[in-house]
């Protein structure tokens, strides 16, 4: 009630905010929703980076830089970049609150809140390979874009100290074999994974009946690429998946081809 018509035009910029280091890593697509919790905004940039920023003054408090592949320390080019749409906040109701992210590389890490330093005691390290145990999931292997073939672009969501990750599953390839966009569940405090959900079923799973001509042996994508919806109170998820393997000719893929272009409730 303090803003209407009649006063904001008087508004002012408070403050603006760059990334320190953005002259050495140029932002990709800079897309993030910032979280605004405890007078603190926490947002991701478009250098697969994420920061933690103080609202009332606009003074950074901490980044976090994911590390490089090894050796490549010195080689901008190939440091995790992407664009990063946000970040998942996360507390157990005491000290310890984390901020979940992904990268483009395809892995999930926790970091401490106050510090934005990893959680050690989170998966391997403060991080949980997102690309393990994905059929034809190979890290490195991009588009002739130059781009990832599977990342993370869009923020995790996290319900019931459960944390899900959407994953970027390139639509660039011409080619029947593709890596499915199967969704995990990991566990908030471990980094365990909880549960697995095949958007592109298997074998005897629900569903592969729709795949004819046994299509789900080598077809993929059906990914969740952009933001979940939860309803914390009942424990439910919402998973919109895409299209399957490939966006334009689905002749190697006959039927109906559950779960993808469906709005799934988990």
């Amino acid at each position: 009630d303090q803003i209407d018509r009649d006063n904001v035009h008087q508004l002012e910029v408070a403050w603006r905010w760059t990334a320190e280091n953005s002259a050495e890593r140029p932002f990709f697509n800079f897309e993030s929703t910032p979280l605004m919790i405890g007078g603190v905004l926490y947002t991701s940039t478009g250098a697969s980076e994420v920061a933690a920023i103080d609202a009332a003054t606009g003074q950074t408090k901490w980044v976090f830089t994911p590390l490089p592949k090894p050796g490549t320390e010195d080689i901008p080019s190939q440091r995790p970049q992407g664009s990063g749409r946000g970040v998942a906040y996360w507390t157990d109701g005491g000290d310890d609150t984390r901020i979940f992210f992904g990268t483009s590389e395809g892995y999930l890490i926790a970091l401490d809140a106050h510090t934005g330093k990893p959680v050690l005691e989170f998966g391997d390290n403060g991080r949980v390979d997102l690309m393990a145990g994905i059929p034809r999931a190979v890290r490195g292997e991009t588009t002739h874009h130059g781009h990832n073939l599977v990342g993370v672009a869009s923020p995790p969501i996290v319900a019931r100290d459960i944390v899900v990750t959407p994953m970027v599953i390139s639509d660039g390839p011409i080619r029947k074999e593709a890596v499915p966009g199967w969704v995990k569940g990991v566990d908030a405090h471990t980094g365990d994974l909880r549960w697995i959900f095949r958007t592109v079923p298997q074998a005897d799973d629900f569903g592969a009946e729709t795949w004819l001509d046994e299509s789900w042996r080598y077809s993929g994508n059906a990914n969740v690429w952009t933001m979940f919806s939860v309803d914390d109170e009942l424990g439910h998820i919402y998973l919109p998946t895409g299209t399957p393997t490939a966006d334009y000719y689905g002749g190697h893929r006959p039927g109906n081809n559950l779960f993808a272009e469906s709005l799934i409730a988990l």
